[in-house]
C-alpha cells in the first residue's frame, strides 16, 4: 500500500488529496484511508480502518493491513479535524 510508504502524516494527506479521497472524521468505514483502500480493492464487500490497521473483507475472508506510523498519525489528526479539505 503506497500510503504506508509516506514518511509523514502531511505526506499521507497529500496522497489522499491528490487521489480525491475524502471522508468523515471518526468513521471507521468512511475515513479517507478507508475510501482509499476501497478503491485499491474494488471487489471487497467491506472496508474499515482502525487506529493501527485496515481491514478489507470479501464475505467471510479478510485481509488485515498494518498501518505505518505516518498513516496512524494522519488518522489521529484527521479525527481531530486537522485536514478540513479532506472532509466530505
Amino acid at each position: 500500500m503506497i500510503l504506508n510508504r509516506a514518511k509523514t502524516a502531511y505526506d499521507v494527506a497529500q496522497i489522499l488529496a491528490l487521489g480525491g479521497h475524502k471522508g468523515k472524521p471518526g468513521n471507521l468505514w468512511s475515513c479517507p484511508v478507508a475510501n482509499y483502500l476501497r478503491k485499491q480493492y474494488p471487489t471487497a464487500t467491506d472496508v474499515s480502518v482502525r487506529k493501527t490497521y485496515g481491514e478489507i473483507w470479501w464475505h467471510r475472508e479478510f485481509l488485515r493491513i498494518p498501518l505505518s506510523p505516518a498513516v496512524r498519525e494522519f488518522i489521529h489528526n484527521f479525527d481531530r479535524w486537522e485536514y478540513p479539505e479532506l472532509v466530505g
